[in-house]
């Protein structure tokens, strides 16, 4: 039990990079006037698909989703090295990230409901679309952190 406890922070951290890194992937696939487009999740997340599909701006969710969890896990690493009362840090930074992951699954799942279309207001859903391998992985990515990160909570508690 104990070399689980020490492996999931890393853990925690590897699925928050392969979330990341997701966001360079094809986040959806869209069926629209009989031409199928694939839109990264940086173009889900900062907009910009262009073509046939219009034009968005930036979606503070689909942002949330792709780079909440890293840059959470980020703050743990640089807080928890520049503060004395390192447990208390965790523990609040680790429960952060837990959400993160969680916040990410759901934002993932509803990635292309969240983006906006053109200057009509239409969305994504409306127009076809089907989550592509860059969502889907960073879905289960985003499960997995959750598991890990949750667990380094929970022992963290237990243990005092």
């Amino acid at each position: 039990m104990k070399e689980l406890k020490k492996f999931a922070p890393f853990v925690a951290l590897a699925m928050a990079v392969v979330v990341f890194i997701m966001a360079f992937l094809p986040g959806v696939t869209v069926t629209l006037l009989g031409q199928t487009s694939t839109i990264t999740g940086l173009k889900l997340a900062f907009g910009g698909f262009g073509g046939n599909l219009g034009d968005s701006g930036f979606v503070f969710v689909n942002f949330l989703a792709y780079f909440g969890p890293l840059l959470a896990a980020i703050a743990i690493a640089v807080l928890i090295g520049l503060k004395k009362n390192k447990g208390l840090v965790k523990l609040v930074l680790g429960v952060v990230l837990a959400l993160l992951f969680l916040l990410s699954i759901i934002f993932l799942a509803m990635v292309a409901k969240n983006a906006w279309i053109g200057a009509a207001g239409a969305t994504l859903a409306k127009a076809g679309y089907k989550l592509a391998a860059g969502s889907i992985i960073g879905i289960v990515a985003s499960v997995i952190g959750l598991l890990a990160s949750g667990f380094d909570v929970v022992m963290q508690v237990l243990k005092k």
